[in-house]
């Protein structure tokens, strides 16, 4: 994925000024001032461990109900994420979504980078783009990361 995925920037009005003719009352101008609410990045909000992850992700369709809820609940001392059986059913029945979309969901993040595959049904979450614990520890999970990284690339070159 090249860019966040951002919402819309939404406007709302700040104040009206309106300039009279002091002699006639008549209405020579009207002014608006809008102010354009922030953007604020699916990343951030979902960084700062809202609760609310999945009304934030709702405009994503169903792929951003799959990431808000991987996000979620992935382990942050591995950065790991498991995709078993088990968690599967918990995912479906909470999300309300076939294991199709949620696996085809998943599969997508991993071809976009979101996700390593370390084995099994175990993925870990990419450091670069979300962490979540204290900051000074993300290096060595980057560094853990890479390491994976690197071994399926000797594996597939051998």
């Amino acid at each position: 994925m090249d860019k966040p995925v951002k919402r819309k920037a939404k406007r709302t009005l700040v104040s009206t000024e309106t300039i009279i003719d002091g002699i006639s009352g008549e209405v020579l101008q009207e002014y608006r001032k809008f102010r354009e609410l922030a953007s604020k990045t699916v990343y951030a909000i979902m960084y700062l461990d809202d609760e609310n992850a999945y009304d934030a992700l709702s405009g994503l369709g169903n792929q951003g109900k799959v990431w808000g809820y991987v996000i979620k609940n992935y382990d942050a001392k591995t950065g790991g994420f498991n995709f078993s059986s088990l968690q599967k059913v918990f995912m479906k029945k909470e999300l309300q979504l076939s294991i199709g979309t949620i696996r085809s969901s998943i599969s997508g993040f991993c071809d976009s980078g979101l996700l390593k595959r370390v084995m099994g049904a175990d993925y870990m979450v990419n450091p670069r783009m979300f962490y979540k614990g204290e900051w000074d520890k993300r290096d060595a999970m980057i560094k853990i990361y890479d390491s994976l990284k690197a071994k399926k690339h000797e594996e597939v070159d051998s």
